[in-house]
């Protein structure tokens, strides 16, 4: 055999297995191969080969089959650059599928020269990446509405002294209002998703806590407790605590909320009392030996029931007061920037609005609902609120946007200017 012989088979073969090449890495690969003209007004979808799959002629309005009508003109700028520098095209942009369900690809191609250095035709691949696309859509989405409700409850829980925080199953908290973060000393990044000992509890302390949680996921029933911590300004302080189970649809626990409230002062109240009780018994002995000193004790001890008296109805205000702040969950809450007018709400005010939870709520929505006698006096009292500090305590009726049901309502609101000093906050409560 003659060595062009030669030559030609061993150029057969490896075109062959070139070929077989190239078809397996079609095979392999989910993403579109495809060629252009030199200017991309034809485009060819290839086979292993490098021809036409199923014989189909070039596609000449491949932008309006496939490029997605708003990112068009970004593909052909794109374009022109590519081959205006005669460099490789790399471009994620959106399309239309097939079904016309808009969808996102990776583009990349490459300009193939001649020997003058002129592009004869384009080279490429399309990568379908819309799951990927989508799920970072969603994680923007999901930091946002993160965000909103984070500006949301701090605002909200700001105005109370108590100590408000949620943990997860794994003892790390997920939440901590602002009086928290004061106690501990510590900014939310340094806190959020840390567990009780990496925010300064005691071993025993946290071990506690723990094994508490441990019992609300068993017995889904809250716990309550008194428990002695530092505070990072004042120094050792007396706190009562509540952990109540968090429930999901299927009634299992998905977290725990706490409230946590600075008791320091009740307790010196209660030992201050009890003290007075020592003194009084001791001086009930020594007065059974003198009338005259008899008369002057029956006297002191009026006066320390007069202060015991007084001491319990403070202790049985503080009780009520923490007893309406857990039963407050059930109130209808709200956010009002005095600047934009953004006007955020949870699902059991759109509720008593006669909204559904997902539906959108505006300030104009909600006096749309107040019968028409009450709307004029709600909105001026409003107004006056946000913008001159006014009080703001007042009921009236609504009839519910889908359910049609007749309310009184009373809502109650307070502002709080931002430490900026640029807005003020307008927040408050609504209930029946």
């Amino acid at each position: 055999m003659t060595d062009f012989s030669t030559r030609a088979v061993s150029n057969n073969q490896h075109f062959a297995e070139t070929e077989a090449r190239f078809d397996a890495l079609l095979k392999a690969t989910s993403d579109v191969i495809y060629s252009f003209s030199p200017d991309w007004s034809e485009m060819r979808e290839l086979d292993g080969r490098g021809f036409l799959k199923d014989t189909k002629e070039p596609t000449t309005n491949w932008k309006e089959n496939n490029v997605h009508p708003e990112d068009l003109d970004l593909v052909n700028q794109s374009i022109e650059l590519a081959i205006a520098e005669k460099k490789v095209f790399h471009l994620e942009h959106r399309v239309l599928r097939a079904d016309g369900s808009p969808g996102w690809t990776i583009s990349r191609a490459v300009p193939i020269l001649d020997n003058e250095g002129e592009i004869i035709e384009w080279f490429g691949t399309a990568s379908d990446i819309t799951e990927r696309k989508n799920a970072e859509l969603q994680l923007v989405e999901a930091r946002i509405k993160s965000d909103q409700q984070k500006r949301f409850y701090e605002t909200v829980t700001s105005n109370t002294p108590d100590l408000m925080y949620v943990f997860d199953l794994e003892y790390r908290f997920t939440y901590a209002n602002q009086a928290l973060l004061t106690m501990w000393g510590k900014t939310w990044e340094d806190a959020i998703g840390k567990s009780l000992l990496e925010n300064g509890y005691e071993p025993w302390h946290a071990e506690m806590h723990e094994r508490e949680i441990d019992n609300i996921k068993e017995n889904k029933q809250p716990i309550r407790g008194e428990v002695s911590f530092p505070h990072a300004v004042l120094g050792k302080r007396i706190y009562d605590y509540i952990l109540t189970p968090v429930l999901d649809d299927d009634g299992e626990v998905e977290a725990i909320a706490g409230t946590t409230r600075d008791v320091t002062d009740r307790k010196r109240i209660e030992e201050s009392l009890e003290n007075s009780a020592k003194d009084l018994q001791a001086i009930n002995e020594e007065l059974a030996a003198s009338n005259e000193e008899l008369a002057t004790s029956i006297e002191e001890v009026a006066m320390v029931n007069q202060e015991l008296i007084l001491a319990q109805d403070q202790v049985a205000e503080s009780q009520l007061a923490f007893r309406l702040a857990v039963s407050a969950a059930n109130f209808g809450t709200w956010f009002i920037h005095s600047t934009t007018r953004e006007f955020i709400t949870d699902a059991r005010l759109k509720e008593l609005f006669g909204y559904y939870e997902d539906e959108p709520l505006t300030i104009e929505d909600a006096l749309a609902q107040i019968t028409e006698e009450y709307r004029p006096f709600v909105a001026s009292k409003l107004e006056n609120a946000i913008y001159n500090n006014g009080d703001y305590d007042v009921t009236y009726p609504v009839v519910g946007l889908h359910d049609h049901r007749f309310r009184w309502l009373r809502a109650i609101g307070n502002l709080k200017v931002d430490s900026s000093g640029t807005f003020s906050a307008f927040t408050g409560v609504v209930m029946i």
